[in-house]
């Protein structure tokens, strides 16, 4: 009996909930960046620079 048995519920809504996680953090980096840019944040050291102000 080598037949694959079909995923369980349980494996499918943890594949959900990755996608939903990794869609939310993409979706943070993009915001954060977009706001860095605003400021003129766009290297570490800007960054570092704009962190001591």
């Amino acid at each position: 009996m080598n037949e694959k048995s079909p995923p369980d519920r349980s494996d499918a809504l943890r594949a959900l909930r990755a996608t939903r996680l990794r869609d939310d953090l993409k979706k943070l980096q993009e915001y954060w960046s977009r706001q860095a840019k605003e400021r003129g944040i766009l290297t570490e050291e800007d960054l570092e620079r704009y962190l001591r102000s």
